[in-house]
């Protein structure tokens, strides 16, 4: 499946979720800004989104670079986020057909996290983030 694809079916999902929540959405115009979704709550203040399609691993967790890739003919470009600039990821596993919303304010490096959906094999939970403990927009 192509990536943009995947981005469509993420969006679609979050926005379902976030409106199941009780929350509205709005879409920006243009694909130059840093985030995919405004999120809407109830007192309406507002979230910036971004929005992430993410498979499952092998290891029983959902991993997420905090980096845009995008190619050309000619060239790849690997962008690092500005967090910035985000208030919140709002990460969809096809697996799961479940959403997670980790705010950036937990997310101590700015390269990349996980979240577990499966124990990790060697019993470790300290520092450990679970992709259910994140199921609703705070």
């Amino acid at each position: 499946m192509h990536t943009k694809d995947k981005g469509a079916i993420a969006e679609a999902c979050v926005i379902a979720d976030l409106t199941k929540q009780g929350h509205k959405v709005a879409l920006p115009l243009g694909e130059n800004l840093p985030f995919d979704l405004i999120a809407i709550r109830p007192n309406y203040s507002l979230v910036r989104l971004q929005v992430k399609y993410r498979s499952a691993s092998s290891r029983g967790a959902v991993d997420i670079k905090l980096a845009s890739t995008w190619r050309n003919s000619s060239i790849t470009r690997v962008i690092d986020y500005d967090l910035t600039s985000l208030d919140c990821f709002a990460i969809y596993c096809p697996e799961l057909d479940r959403v997670a919303y980790v705010p950036v304010g937990e997310i101590i490096t700015n390269k990349n996290f996980s979240l577990r959906i499966k124990p990790a094999k060697n019993g470790q939970r300290k520092h450990v983030r679970l992709f259910d403990e994140y199921s609703a927009l705070e």
